[in-house]
């Protein structure tokens, strides 16, 4: 397994654009295509902790707190930070931190922590606003589900619990390519008409310029038309609760950073209860119970992470 394996799990869990502006999160010393050996669990990078992963054959220190908040100019060993990144470079050492974004994560520290304290319905205090990002791209009918599939795969179409999310709708391009463009379709001089597909994806900033350039790389074109259009829609966050067409309730629950959690209620149509258990970072968690429309039980299952324990217990 290399490095980047295990540091794109943790970024699953707690990504980076979650931390804090002044933070530090993510690799500070090392090579992220490395194989690893062994790792070792820190609150804070110490001497002795590297001496530490050197002894026992770990060749990856993952911390909570930062050895780096600013940049080295000169590493003559002088500091702790300076000795320690000159011991990490020589013995091939990859020092990996996450520290506000594993506190602000669903199911992080913060989270924990109010689990151990009893504390029901959790949600972030302060919230991000303003990240989400809508690329609009104008694509040829034959490569639209190419480039769609390119800038999803790059980490667009994000919505709450779905991915692969976005919205086409079918037009017409024109162009008159100029002396010196390779045109993929018309001819040089000669005001062309192609049918395209409008394709809309939403992306969190900062994951935006990695999903422009998957775009690129997949579009056909040579100029493609694109637009980024910052939105202020802020993820779900706090207490929702949902509505069948007639305006009886369908379900509600918190939301945490667009992603379900905590105890989550489901209901008939006549707003006799359905089913109700709990969501961890979006996923079934714990026990679930599920009723008939009478309202008694006929059903009960555990959930680790969306997956099923073992055999439903029926009624």
């Amino acid at each position: 397994m290399k490095v980047k394996e295990v540091t794109n799990a943790i970024e699953a869990v707690a990504p980076l654009y979650l931390q804090e502006s002044w933070d530090n999160s993510g690799m500070q010393v090392g090579n992220a295509d490395n194989e690893v050996t062994g790792v070792l669990l820190c609150t804070d990078v110490r001497e002795d902790i590297v001496d530490e992963a050197i002894a026992c054959g770990a060749n990856l220190i993952i911390s909570h707190h930062p050895l780096l908040f600013r940049g080295l100019k000169k590493i003559v060993g002088r500091s702790y930070q300076e000795r320690i990144v000159a011991t990490a470079l020589k013995h091939d050492i990859t020092i990996y931190c996450a520290h506000t974004n594993m506190d602000s994560a669903v199911g992080g520290v913060n989270f924990k922590m109010a689990e151990k304290l009893g504390l029901k319905n959790v949600r972030v205090l302060d919230p991000q606003h303003g990240t989400q990002r809508k690329v609009v791209v104008f694509v040829p009918v034959d490569a639209a589900a190419i480039v769609e599939k390119a800038m999803c795969d790059a980490g667009a179409g994000r919505l709450g619990n779905y991915d692969n999310c976005s919205y086409n709708m079918n037009g017409e391009g024109h162009y008159r390519a100029l002396d010196g463009a390779d045109p993929w379709a018309g001819a040089v001089g000669e005001i062309h008409c192609e049918p395209e597909v409008r394709v809309e994806v939403l992306v969190h900033k900062a994951l935006c310029g990695s999903v422009v350039r998957a775009m690129l790389d997949a579009h056909p074109y040579e100029e493609p038309a694109f637009d980024i259009i910052a939105l202020e829609n802020g993820d779900k966050s706090g207490e929702w609760i949902f509505f069948y067409p007639s305006g009886k309730k369908e379900s509600e629950g918190m939301f945490s950073q667009g992603q379900k959690t905590g105890v989550w209620k489901f209901y008939y149509p006549d707003e006799t209860i359905k089913q109700h258990g709990a969501f961890s970072k979006g996923l079934y968690s714990g026990t679930w119970e599920f009723y008939n429309e009478s309202g008694d039980v006929i059903k009960r299952e555990e959930y680790e992470m969306g997956q099923r324990k073992g055999l439903s217990t029926e009624y």
